[in-house]
């Protein structure tokens, strides 16, 4: 699925305006523990999560997550959103909650 697509799905605001949303992903990984994404999220993922500090940022770049998506309405920290940006991530931030961000990903035919 294109990140446009997303971004129209879940209504995000792109926090980077430096990226191209023409790109896509191949599954979506909800979670707010950083730990769990490390052992489990899949290379070319999108990350949905509430936590907003550096270490989710961080734990994206470890793992090839090159979207990541702050869900509840929630923005990232200064230092997360600049290291998002060096590294040429493409951060969103939505107003939906995760169950229903990933709800409505889910109909409309991203997987896990």
């Amino acid at each position: 699925m294109t990140i446009e697509k997303i971004i129209s799905i879940l209504d995000c605001k792109i926090l980077n305006l430096d990226v191209s949303t023409d790109s896509s992903v191949d599954s979506v990984y909800a979670t707010d523990l950083m730990s769990d994404v490390l052992a489990n999220c899949k290379k070319g993922s999108l990350l949905l999560t509430i936590l907003s500090n550096l270490q989710s940022v961080r734990a994206a770049e470890m793992t090839e997550v090159q979207v990541v998506c702050y869900v509840s309405g929630r923005q990232p920290k200064p230092e997360a959103l600049a290291h998002g940006k060096k590294k040429q991530m493409t951060i969103l931030t939505t107003d939906y909650s995760m169950y229903r961000a990933c709800s409505l990903l889910h109909d409309a035919g991203l997987k896990e």
